[in-house]
């Protein structure tokens, strides 16, 4: 695997061991340029409120999705954690019992496109996880809210709070700033 935990090629056809290779720390001054870029970023959800919103929905999780274009689709660039080498196009968070404002601590870890447009959107979805013996628990959605990565042609950093859609989100929403009074917010 390569630092970026994707699959590279075998140089040997009778073994198919995977090796991982890992990026040096080095130990003294490194006078090398580097061979590759990086592209990466990381998204931390710190916590959400649904107080206000009616009806259960207190086993909560969250959906991380990085979307891009005019009829947004998940890219398939965030990274699936320790456990797996494949970027994934979406990750879930370990699910939040009987609170509808928890605090978090989930990180997503992504790779962004090399080229970006204005429709580069990280898109949250808010999720309440039935718990059930037989047959494992459903979701059902809360709300959504989303980031755009690019303000003025910039990549955005910082911290954000965003506000939650409690309505399902209009077709061109990724056009739309976080901010604009969409209906159900």
């Amino acid at each position: 695997l390569s630092p970026h935990l994707l699959r590279c090629q075998s140089f040997s056809t009778e073994r198919s061991e995977l090796a991982k290779e890992l990026v040096e720390i080095p130990v003294k001054e490194l006078y090398a340029p580097p061979q590759s870029y990086r592209n990466l970023f990381f998204a931390r959800i710190r916590g959400v409120n649904l107080s206000s919103r009616t009806g259960s929905g207190r086993n909560i999780a969250v959906r991380a999705e990085l979307m891009m274009g005019p009829q947004p689709r998940p890219l398939k660039l965030l990274f699936g954690g320790s456990s797996g080498p494949q970027l994934k196009d979406k990750l879930h968070s370990p699910v939040l019992y009987h609170s509808k404002a928890p605090e978090m601590s989930w990180e997503v870890k992504g790779e962004l496109p090399v080229e970006l447009d204005e429709t580069a959107h990280l898109l949250f979805t808010f999720t309440h996880v039935t718990c059930k013996a037989e047959g494992g628990g459903t979701e059902t959605p809360l709300g959504w809210a989303w980031l755009p990565l690019l303000d003025q042609k910039r990549i955005q950093s910082g911290e954000f709070e965003l506000p939650v859609a409690l309505d399902q989100l209009p077709t061109s929403y990724q056009s739309l700033s976080p901010r604009v009074q969409v209906p159900g917010i």
